[in-house]
């Protein structure tokens, strides 16, 4: 079984000065520019994805060196199963 993907169409407006590099960058790459907008958009798609992942990564390690008193993990799972059983 495959999967279709939807396609949708994007319009942007350029300056005349943006369009000429972008389409002078295509070119040397070899690609026009729909492909070249195509492929910065995907980078900066996963870019920004690896920004949030790191971020997210940060906030736990800097979560971590924090010290809060708990109890055994045999009384946590206790109470989480006992609100489990509440009517």
């Amino acid at each position: 079984m495959s999967v279709v993907e939807t396609q949708k169409r994007l319009q942007i407006t350029l300056s005349a000065r943006e369009y000429q590099a972008i389409l002078n960058t295509a070119r040397k790459k070899g690609m026009n520019v729909s492909q070249w907008v195509r492929e910065a958009l995907s980078t900066a798609l996963r870019f920004e994805a690896e920004l949030e992942m790191k971020r997210k990564l940060e906030a736990v390690r800097v979560a971590a060196t924090y010290e809060f008193p708990t109890g055994s993990i045999e009384s946590m799972l206790a109470d989480i199963e006992k609100g489990y059983t509440r009517d």
